[in-house]
């Protein structure tokens, strides 16, 4: 995944990118601030996978139930809410269809097995850790080792949310975000 974010920024031509990523996502992000130090201005990391993450325990069965899979959505979040009908079943459907369970599965293991934490102190570029204080995927311990380990980190707790905070808390998302990219002069 990593090779083919770094592909599409190299056939852009793109210069001085801001990474951001989420979960898996934040993993990559990493990755890549850490292979291109020159070409990455600033990284953004939320409930970030590379240190420790708890994913989908074993998925029970070949076809595993409705209701297992909404009560694994609500996991993501502090307020169900937020699991809505749309999202179970967008989680449905990739785990229904054995070809995108297959890469969902591999992608899971592959981040399991690919601990970051020796490259982190060679992250160079301002890096932005927003997490949710009630994650349970990557729990807070988690946000507080990625800011030890990356020299130029700052690290903003959002309350009463989890593991995706840009769905749970849009505008203060947004406010983090904007304050960040200002204080870098990206605005």
């Amino acid at each position: 995944m990593a090779e083919y974010v770094q592909n599409f920024i190299d056939v852009r031509s793109f210069d001085h990118v801001v990474l951001m990523g989420n979960s898996l996502g934040g993993h990559i992000a990493a990755l890549l601030a850490f292979k291109n130090p020159r070409n990455v201005q600033g990284l953004i990391l939320t409930g970030s996978s590379g240190l420790f993450e708890r994913g989908f325990s074993r998925i029970p069965g070949v076809h595993p139930r409705k209701e297992w899979i909404a009560e694994k959505c609500r996991e993501v979040f502090y307020d169900d809410c937020h699991a809505t009908e749309e999202v179970v079943e967008g989680v449905w459907n990739i785990i229904n269809e054995r070809s995108k369970l297959r890469i969902l599965i591999q992608l899971a293991k592959s981040a399991k097995r690919d601990n970051i934490a020796d490259i982190l102190q060679y992250i160079t570029c301002p890096t932005l850790l927003i997490w949710g204080k009630q994650d349970q995927i990557t729990p807070p311990e988690v946000a507080r080792q990625f800011q030890r380990l990356i020299p130029k980190s700052e690290l903003v707790w959002l309350d009463k949310c989890a593991h995706a905070p840009m769905m749970e808390c849009p505008e203060e998302f947004g406010r983090v975000l904007s304050r960040w990219w200002k204080n870098l002069g990206l605005s």
